[in-house]
């Protein structure tokens, strides 16, 4: 077992690996790449644009809400 098989077990997660010639399997990572080719460059740490993308750029596949909207949406269910 390598130290990132490792880790991931002992972290308890699942490490998915993606289908060859299937991008599909991974658009949501290949669009978050291509928006950090042409948007990161505007933010000096990478942690700013982490936050833009979350919190302050609306995403049209979402219905124009932010990504943490759908995220703390889930989590403040109290039923």
């Amino acid at each position: 077992m390598n130290r990132f098989t490792k880790y991931c077990k002992d972290l308890d997660i699942e490490h998915i690996v993606a289908s060859k010639r299937r991008p599909t399997t991974i658009g949501k990572v290949e669009a978050f790449h291509k928006a950090y080719v042409f948007e990161a460059w505007m933010f000096d740490e990478h942690k700013d644009f982490i936050h833009y993308r979350n919190y302050e750029r609306p995403h049209q596949g979402i219905n124009y809400m932010y990504p943490a909207e759908i995220y703390f949406k889930d989590l403040d269910r109290t039923d």
